[in-house]
């Protein structure tokens, strides 16, 4: 469930980032689908820290200590904020 729930995310972003760089996206349909996509991730990885206090689960969702550097769901998800952000930002810079 983890891994398809990570391409899903990759999936829907790369499709936003294109479809926003070569112009078939309005800036502020790509700022909020990029945001959604983010926010959700996010969501998604704090959930998968179940019975976790809110401290220790922000130190398990983004620090890669406990979980290696090069796994897919650790990439997947500093890629897609990071990338989600850098959309929002042109976004919001066009706009």
């Amino acid at each position: 469930m983890s891994t398809i729930v990570n391409f899903l995310a990759v999936a829907f972003l790369a499709l936003i980032v294109l479809t926003f760089e070569f112009g078939g996206l309005a800036p502020a349909d790509a700022f909020f689908g990029a945001a959604f996509v983010v926010v959700v991730f996010t969501a998604y990885q704090f959930l998968r820290q179940d019975g976790r206090s809110l401290g220790e689960a922000t130190k398990a969702v983004f620090s890669p200590k406990g979980r290696s550097v090069r796994s897919f769901g650790y990439l997947a998800f500093m890629g897609c904020t990071v990338v989600g952000m850098l959309v929002v930002v042109q976004a919001v810079a066009v706009a």
